[in-house]
């Protein structure tokens, strides 16, 4: 059973504006660095230690930068976008 769009009240309905997503990028700006922090954080040890291992030079240690660091990138826009939802969704 689905509700029409016009049983929703309208106070439930708000715009995005730029103050809206200032004001849940700062309440949620802790928990953001520190997550993504500890994400970096790992990456760049990995790639560290990854580097050390292997004995690459300089070429190895971009090349595991890259490699290790885009699925970092995307897992960090996954956590912002995550936490703006949870901050605009009612009841989390």
């Amino acid at each position: 059973m689905s509700q029409s769009s016009d049983s929703i009240p309208s106070a439930l309905h708000r715009p995005l504006t730029l103050s809206a997503i200032a004001l849940a990028l700062l309440v949620s700006l802790p928990e953001l660095l520190l997550i993504n922090l500890e994400l970096w954080a790992t990456v760049a040890g990995a790639v560290w230690a990854f580097g050390g291992l292997i004995h690459f030079g300089e070429p190895g240690y971009i090349a595991a930068a890259i490699v290790l660091g885009l699925p970092a990138l995307w897992a960090s826009t996954q956590t912002v976008r995550l936490a703006l939802q949870a901050e605009d969704t009612p009841n989390t």
